[in-house]
Protein backbone atom coordinates (compact mmCIF):
# COMPACT_ATOMS: atom_id res chain seq x y z
CA UNK A 1 0.00 0.00 0.00
CA UNK A 2 1.39 3.43 -1.00
CA UNK A 3 -0.28 5.39 1.82
CA UNK A 4 2.26 5.84 4.67
CA UNK A 5 1.49 4.47 8.10
CA UNK A 6 0.41 6.74 10.93
CA UNK A 7 3.17 8.00 13.23
CA UNK A 8 3.53 5.50 16.11
CA UNK A 9 2.45 8.00 18.80
CA UNK A 10 -0.63 8.96 16.80
CA UNK A 11 -1.53 5.31 16.33
CA UNK A 12 -1.11 4.73 20.08
CA UNK A 13 -3.33 7.73 20.85
CA UNK A 14 -6.06 6.53 18.49
CA UNK A 15 -5.94 3.02 19.94
CA UNK A 16 -6.23 4.43 23.46
CA UNK A 17 -9.22 6.57 22.45
CA UNK A 18 -10.92 3.61 20.78
CA UNK A 19 -10.33 1.48 23.86
CA UNK A 20 -12.42 4.05 25.73
CA UNK A 21 -15.18 3.97 23.12
CA UNK A 22 -14.11 7.14 21.31
CA UNK A 23 -13.79 7.04 17.51
CA UNK A 24 -11.85 10.08 16.24
CA UNK A 25 -13.15 11.49 12.97
CA UNK A 26 -10.93 12.20 9.96
CA UNK A 27 -10.47 15.86 10.90
CA UNK A 28 -9.23 14.93 14.37
CA UNK A 29 -6.81 12.31 13.02
CA UNK A 30 -5.31 14.85 10.60
CA UNK A 31 -4.99 17.33 13.48
CA UNK A 32 -3.11 14.80 15.62
CA UNK A 33 -0.80 13.88 12.72
CA UNK A 34 0.03 17.53 12.09
CA UNK A 35 0.76 18.18 15.77
CA UNK A 36 2.86 15.05 16.09
CA UNK A 37 4.91 16.03 13.04
CA UNK A 38 6.00 19.14 14.94
CA UNK A 39 7.20 16.92 17.79
CA UNK A 40 9.30 14.67 15.59
CA UNK A 41 10.68 17.07 12.95
CA UNK A 42 13.41 19.54 14.00
CA UNK A 43 12.67 21.79 10.99
CA UNK A 44 10.24 21.90 8.10
CA UNK A 45 12.90 23.41 5.85
CA UNK A 46 11.16 26.76 5.45
CA UNK A 47 12.93 30.12 5.48
CA UNK A 48 12.78 31.64 8.95
CA UNK A 49 10.83 34.84 9.65
CA UNK A 50 12.67 38.03 10.61
CA UNK A 51 12.83 38.21 14.41
CA UNK A 52 10.18 40.56 15.80
CA UNK A 53 8.72 41.46 12.40
CA UNK A 54 4.91 41.85 12.25
CA UNK A 55 2.37 40.51 9.78
CA UNK A 56 0.50 43.21 7.84
CA UNK A 57 -3.13 42.65 6.83
CA UNK A 58 -4.89 45.61 5.27
CA UNK A 59 -4.57 48.53 7.67
CA UNK A 60 -3.72 46.27 10.60
CA UNK A 61 -0.30 45.41 12.00
CA UNK A 62 -0.20 42.13 13.91
CA UNK A 63 2.90 41.83 16.09
CA UNK A 64 4.31 38.65 17.65
CA UNK A 65 3.04 38.37 21.22
CA UNK A 66 5.47 39.79 23.76
CA UNK A 67 5.27 38.39 27.30
CA UNK A 68 2.87 41.05 28.53
CA UNK A 69 0.42 40.47 25.67
CA UNK A 70 0.81 36.70 26.02
CA UNK A 71 -0.12 36.71 29.71
CA UNK A 72 -2.95 39.20 29.03
CA UNK A 73 -4.39 36.92 26.35
CA UNK A 74 -4.32 33.89 28.67
CA UNK A 75 -6.23 35.84 31.34
CA UNK A 76 -8.71 37.27 28.83
CA UNK A 77 -9.27 33.84 27.26
CA UNK A 78 -10.35 32.50 30.65
CA UNK A 79 -12.89 35.33 30.93
CA UNK A 80 -14.19 34.90 27.37
CA UNK A 81 -17.08 32.51 27.98
CA UNK A 82 -18.38 34.37 31.02
CA UNK A 83 -18.35 37.70 29.18
CA UNK A 84 -19.33 36.44 25.71
CA UNK A 85 -16.03 37.42 24.07
CA UNK A 86 -15.20 36.14 20.60
CA UNK A 87 -11.91 34.28 21.13
CA UNK A 88 -10.70 34.79 17.55
CA UNK A 89 -11.21 38.53 17.96
CA UNK A 90 -9.44 38.34 21.31
CA UNK A 91 -6.44 36.58 19.77
CA UNK A 92 -6.10 39.14 16.97
CA UNK A 93 -6.67 42.06 19.34
CA UNK A 94 -3.78 40.89 21.54
CA UNK A 95 -1.44 40.86 18.54
CA UNK A 96 -2.45 44.36 17.44
CA UNK A 97 -1.46 45.61 20.92
CA UNK A 98 1.84 43.75 21.13
CA UNK A 99 4.21 46.11 19.35
CA UNK A 100 7.62 46.73 20.88
CA UNK A 101 7.17 48.68 24.09
CA UNK A 102 3.35 48.64 23.88
CA UNK A 103 1.94 48.39 27.43
CA UNK A 104 -1.64 49.47 26.63
CA UNK A 105 -3.12 46.09 27.59
CA UNK A 106 -2.23 46.79 31.22
CA UNK A 107 -5.11 49.27 31.25
CA UNK A 108 -7.60 46.67 30.00
CA UNK A 109 -8.07 44.06 32.70
CA UNK A 110 -11.73 43.65 33.69
CA UNK A 111 -13.93 41.21 31.80
CA UNK A 112 -16.50 43.87 30.89
CA UNK A 113 -13.86 46.30 29.62
CA UNK A 114 -12.15 43.60 27.56
CA UNK A 115 -15.47 42.49 26.05
CA UNK A 116 -16.40 46.07 25.13
CA UNK A 117 -13.06 47.02 23.56
CA UNK A 118 -12.53 43.75 21.71
CA UNK A 119 -16.10 43.78 20.35
CA UNK A 120 -15.73 47.36 19.11
CA UNK A 121 -12.40 46.57 17.43
CA UNK A 122 -13.83 43.40 15.85
CA UNK A 123 -16.83 45.25 14.41
CA UNK A 124 -14.59 47.89 12.85
CA UNK A 125 -11.61 45.77 11.74
CA UNK A 126 -12.92 45.20 8.18
CA UNK A 127 -11.15 41.86 7.67
CA UNK A 128 -13.13 39.31 5.68
CA UNK A 129 -14.26 36.34 7.74
CA UNK A 130 -12.78 33.91 5.18
CA UNK A 131 -9.30 35.26 5.96
CA UNK A 132 -9.52 34.75 9.72
CA UNK A 133 -8.34 31.10 9.87
CA UNK A 134 -5.29 31.91 7.71
CA UNK A 135 -4.40 34.93 9.84
CA UNK A 136 -4.78 32.98 13.07
CA UNK A 137 -2.60 30.17 11.69
CA UNK A 138 0.11 32.61 10.61
CA UNK A 139 0.10 34.41 13.95
CA UNK A 140 0.26 31.10 15.83
CA UNK A 141 3.37 30.26 13.81
CA UNK A 142 4.74 33.72 14.59
CA UNK A 143 4.32 32.98 18.30
CA UNK A 144 6.36 29.81 18.01
CA UNK A 145 3.24 27.60 18.23
CA UNK A 146 3.41 28.12 22.00
CA UNK A 147 -0.38 28.42 22.31
CA UNK A 148 -1.45 26.15 19.48
CA UNK A 149 -3.36 23.80 21.75
CA UNK A 150 -4.03 25.03 25.30
CA UNK A 151 -5.14 22.55 27.93
CA UNK A 152 -8.94 22.11 28.16
CA UNK A 153 -8.51 21.91 31.93
CA UNK A 154 -7.63 25.32 33.37
CA UNK A 155 -6.12 23.61 36.42
CA UNK A 156 -3.44 22.19 34.13
CA UNK A 157 -2.42 25.70 33.09
CA UNK A 158 0.17 27.02 35.53
CA UNK A 159 0.80 30.24 33.63
CA UNK A 160 -0.45 32.39 36.51
CA UNK A 161 2.97 32.04 38.11
CA UNK A 162 5.14 31.33 35.09
CA UNK A 163 5.34 35.00 34.09
CA UNK A 164 7.35 35.55 37.27
CA UNK A 165 9.41 32.43 36.61
CA UNK A 166 10.06 33.65 33.07
CA UNK A 167 11.32 37.06 34.20
CA UNK A 168 13.41 35.54 37.01
CA UNK A 169 15.03 33.13 34.54
CA UNK A 170 15.86 35.88 32.04
CA UNK A 171 17.26 38.10 34.81
CA UNK A 172 19.56 35.32 35.95
CA UNK A 173 20.78 34.78 32.38
CA UNK A 174 21.08 38.50 31.58
CA UNK A 175 21.40 40.43 34.88
CA UNK A 176 22.14 43.74 33.15
CA UNK A 177 18.87 43.82 31.22
CA UNK A 178 15.73 45.37 32.74
CA UNK A 179 12.70 43.13 33.43
CA UNK A 180 10.57 45.45 31.28
CA UNK A 181 12.68 44.55 28.24
CA UNK A 182 11.68 40.90 28.53
CA UNK A 183 8.02 41.85 29.06
CA UNK A 184 7.47 44.22 26.14
CA UNK A 185 10.58 44.78 24.00
CA UNK A 186 11.02 41.33 22.46
CA UNK A 187 8.58 38.63 21.29
CA UNK A 188 8.07 36.04 24.02
CA UNK A 189 8.84 33.16 21.64
CA UNK A 190 12.18 34.72 20.69
CA UNK A 191 13.08 35.31 24.33
CA UNK A 192 12.40 31.65 25.09
CA UNK A 193 14.52 30.58 22.13
CA UNK A 194 17.37 32.83 23.31
CA UNK A 195 17.19 31.31 26.80
CA UNK A 196 17.23 27.81 25.36
CA UNK A 197 20.37 28.58 23.38
CA UNK A 198 22.17 29.02 26.71
CA UNK A 199 20.42 26.52 28.96
CA UNK A 200 19.76 23.64 26.56
CA UNK A 201 22.18 21.11 25.15
CA UNK A 202 21.22 22.03 21.58
CA UNK A 203 19.64 18.65 20.98
CA UNK A 204 16.20 18.78 19.40
CA UNK A 205 14.93 15.90 21.53
CA UNK A 206 15.60 17.85 24.74
CA UNK A 207 14.63 21.33 23.55
CA UNK A 208 11.89 23.47 25.03
CA UNK A 209 10.34 23.88 21.58
CA UNK A 210 9.87 20.12 21.27
CA UNK A 211 8.52 19.94 24.83
CA UNK A 212 5.88 22.53 23.95
CA UNK A 213 5.02 20.64 20.76
CA UNK A 214 4.51 17.45 22.77
CA UNK A 215 2.27 19.29 25.23
CA UNK A 216 0.17 20.56 22.32
CA UNK A 217 -0.19 16.98 21.07
CA UNK A 218 -1.24 15.75 24.53
CA UNK A 219 -3.69 18.64 24.95
CA UNK A 220 -5.24 17.85 21.56
CA UNK A 221 -5.99 14.31 22.74
CA UNK A 222 -7.67 15.80 25.83
CA UNK A 223 -9.78 18.09 23.65
CA UNK A 224 -10.87 15.15 21.50
CA UNK A 225 -11.89 13.19 24.58
CA UNK A 226 -13.83 16.17 25.92
CA UNK A 227 -15.53 16.84 22.60
CA UNK A 228 -16.74 13.25 22.24
CA UNK A 229 -17.93 13.08 25.85
CA UNK A 230 -20.16 16.11 25.18
CA UNK A 231 -21.81 14.60 22.07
Amino acid sequence: MICPDLPPKVREAIEALRADGIEPDAREVVWLCDLRRRCDSPSDGSVGWVMGAPVMVGDHTFWPLHRLAESWFIRAYRLAEEHDINTTALFLFAHVHSGLGDTSLRLLTSGDAIASEVSRWWDDCGIHEEMMPLIVKRLTELDGDAMTVPSPNQQDDVDDGSKHTFIAMMQRLYPGVSPEYWMTEIPAADARDIAECITASGEWAMSGKRTRAIMSFINAIKWIRQAHSER
